[in-house]
Formats: structure tokens, C-alpha cells, sequence
């Protein structure tokens, strides 16, 4: 019954998954994008 709810979430932890991912990668010399939105 809290679908939207629940995709809401998942919605932000995928955007603080792939901004940690940014993090961790960005000094890397060769930036790979491996997640998927």
C-alpha cells in the first residue's frame, strides 16, 4: 500500500549510491560508469 513511498526511497538511496560511486571515482584516471540509473 506504500508503493510510491517505498520507490521514493529507493529513488534517493540510488542517488546517494551513485553519488558515493561519483566520490569514490572521480579521482580515478579513468572515471567508470558501471551503475545504471
Amino acid at each position: 500500500m506504500n508503493q510510491e513511498l517505498e520507490q521514493t526511497e529507493i529513488a534517493l538511496h540510488s542517488q546517494q549510491q551513485e553519488q558515493t560511486l561519483y566520490e569514490i571515482y572521480s579521482d580515478a584516471p579513468t572515471y567508470p560508469i558501471v551503475y545504471c540509473k
